[in-house]
């Protein structure tokens, strides 16, 4: 899979579970989306495949299989973050 730039235009989705969201909520600004749950497929159905979804669980796992599937489908920019929300870092380092 190529590696895509994160956009403003860009849907960044959590495929997560409602139970890992209790404990752990969303990266802000992400819509959420079961990957485990038969809606997520329906949901791939009526969405825009051409435009561009980051989409993240945990550790990845489940982010790449949905990429994966959604490429599939013909999605031509779904991308994934690599090692999921474990591997987010929301700090932002200054060079200056």
């Amino acid at each position: 899979m190529a590696e895509l730039a994160l956009t403003a235009e860009a849907v960044l989705v959590d495929v997560r579970t409602e139970e890992e969201l209790h404990d752990d909520p969303a990266i802000p600004g992400a819509i959420q989306r079961d990957f485990l749950q038969s809606s997520f497929e329906n949901w791939l159905e009526e969405i825009d495949e051409h435009q561009a979804y980051f989409l993240y669980d945990q550790s990845g796992k489940r982010g790449r299989m949905a990429c994966e599937m959604m490429a599939e489908k013909g999605f031509l920019h779904a991308g994934f973050l690599e090692g999921g929300k474990n591997a987010w870092n929301p700090v932002f380092k200054s060079e200056s």
